[in-house]
C-alpha cells in the first residue's frame, strides 16, 4: 500500500500536474478533431512504458518520473494552444 501511494504520487508529480491537465485536454482534442498521428502514439507508448517498467520493478523514486513531462509535452502544447484560443475568444 505505501509503495502504491508513493508510486502514483510520483507519477503525477513527474508529469507535473498543471502540464498533465493540459496534456489530457490535448489528447482529448487530438482524438475528437481526428488529428491523431503516429507520432502521438509513440509518445504515449513511451509514457506508458515508463509507467509499466517502474511499476514492475517496484521503484517509486520520484527522479525516475520527471521524464514523463517530456513524453506528454506534445499533448500539453495542444491543450495549451486550445486554452489560449479559448481565452482570446472570451475578450
Amino acid at each position: 500500500p505505501a509503495f502504491n501511494a508513493r508510486f502514483w504520487s510520483n507519477q503525477l508529480h513527474g508529469a507535473y500536474e498543471p502540464y498533465l491537465v493540459l496534456a489530457v485536454l490535448g489528447i482529448v482534442l487530438l482524438w475528437r478533431r481526428r488529428k491523431w498521428r503516429f507520432e502521438h502514439t509513440v509518445f504515449l507508448c513511451w509514457f506508458l512504458a515508463n509507467l509499466v517498467m517502474y511499476a514492475a520493478m517496484r521503484s517509486a523514486a520520484g527522479r525516475y518520473f520527471y521524464i514523463n513531462a517530456l513524453f506528454l509535452m506534445p499533448f500539453t502544447l495542444v491543450g495549451l494552444l486550445a486554452v489560449i484560443d479559448w481565452l482570446k475568444r472570451q475578450h
